[in-house]
């Protein structure tokens, strides 16, 4: 299985910073720092909303973020990254 992240979180402006002044590119700052995006929970797509709901309630901003795919190995992140193709 792979993910694709559709809807990401608000990208940390420290992240932006080590990218530009380090020179590193999007797919580079995806895979190291994960753009801030921190704890990931997988849950079936069925209750996905319903997770989301109950996680936002102790964890503001909480929030789909995207989806399982079946191509295994691979992270989709945007701007057409993708990670472990």
């Amino acid at each position: 299985m792979g993910y694709a992240i559709e809807a990401p979180l608000d990208i940390p402006p420290i992240c932006g910073l080590i990218g530009d002044l380090g020179g590193v590119s999007d797919a580079e700052m995806w895979e190291v720092f994960n753009m801030g995006c921190g704890l990931v929970a997988i849950t079936p797509q069925e209750h996905a909303d319903e997770a989301a709901a109950i996680l936002s309630a102790r964890h503001p901003g909480a929030r789909r973020i995207g989806t399982v795919t079946d191509r295994p190995g691979t992270v989709s992140a945007p701007g057409g990254i993708v990670l472990g193709a």
